[in-house]
């Protein structure tokens, strides 16, 4: 969204030019196609707030796998453990409680934003 919105005004400083000929209107065109599809797409992540849900997937997929990489190296947690088998059990037991904690925080990121106003 950044890249159109910094995209519109170089589309009309370029129509402006009178190098183009009769390709001028090209750039009143895409100017107009670009700031459509700038609107819709700012209306639709302001309505869905796929931004939000974005941060929150990746964050929780960033803690899980680093979970899997203390499992895997038998730290933190695990360090106690003679073997991969015998800290299973607390690796499943910590991957459903981030799993519990990141639908929690999904229900907040989708959950209705205060009305400003």
């Amino acid at each position: 969204m950044v890249i159109a919105g910094a995209t519109i005004p170089a589309l009309v400083g370029l129509r402006e030019l009178n190098d183009w000929g009769e390709h001028g209107w090209l750039f009143s065109v895409a100017s107009i196609v670009v700031s459509l599809v700038l609107a819709i797409s700012t209306g639709l992540d302001s309505l869905f707030n796929y931004g939000d849900i974005w941060r929150e997937k990746r964050a929780a997929a960033e803690l899980i796998k680093s979970e899997g990489f203390s499992f895997f190296h038998r730290i933190g947690d695990y360090k106690a453990f003679d073997s991969h088998e015998a800290a299973y059990t607390l690796f499943a037991a910590n991957v459903e409680e981030l799993i519990r904690s990141e639908i929690k925080d999904y229900v907040v990121a989708i959950g209705e934003k205060p009305k400003r106003g």
